[in-house]
C-alpha cells in the first residue's frame, strides 16, 4: 500500500515515478522500477541486491547486456545528495524498459535531457529485446 500511495502522490505532482529513500538517505528503489544514476565518471550506478529491493527482470538483463558492452556498473548504495549531482538518471521496469529521469527532487541533472550513457544503455535493451522477440516468433 504504501507503493501504491506514493506513486498517487508523484502522479499527482507530474511525476512519473517517485524513489523511496531509506532511513540513511540512500535510494533504495522506484515504487515499481529499479533506481539508476550515472556518475559524473560515467559509471551506472544501482542498488545492489542485498539492500532487500526487487531484482527486476529488467535490471537483471541490462547488468548483463552492459557488461557484454563494457559499460562500468556498480551495485552499491547512492544518497539522494550523490543522485541530485549525477551526470544522468533512468529507471528501468518491464513494462517500461529503461526512461530517462532528468529531475531529482527539482535537480536538473545534466543538461536536463537523456544523457549518453542511459541512450546507449536504451539502445543496446531495445536491441536484445527485438533480437529475442525475433529469437521467439
Amino acid at each position: 500500500m504504501p507503493n501504491i500511495l506514493a506513486k498517487t502522490a508523484a502522479r499527482r505532482a507530474g511525476a512519473l515515478e517517485v524513489w523511496l529513500v531509506d532511513g540513511d538517505g540512500n535510494i533504495t528503489e522506484g515504487t515499481s522500477t529499479n533506481a539508476w544514476i550515472v556518475s559524473q565518471s560515467g559509471v551506472a550506478v544501482t542498488r545492489s541486491l542485498e539492500a532487500n529491493i526487487l531484482g527486476g527482470v529488467t535490471r537483471a538483463t541490462l547488468l548483463r547486456a552492459a557488461a557484454e558492452s563494457q559499460i562500468r556498473i556498480e551495485e552499491r548504495t547512492f544518497s539522494v545528495k550523490e543522485a541530485q549531482a549525477a551526470a544522468e538518471a533512468f529507471i528501468t521496469s518491464a513494462t517500461g524498459g529503461i526512461i530517462p529521469v532528468v529531475r531529482v527532487d527539482g535537480h536538473v541533472l545534466g543538461d536536463g535531457k537523456a544523457g549518453t550513457i542511459t541512450m546507449r544503455l536504451h539502445e543496446i535493451y531495445k536491441t536484445l529485446a527485438e533480437k529475442e522477440a525475433a529469437q521467439g516468433a
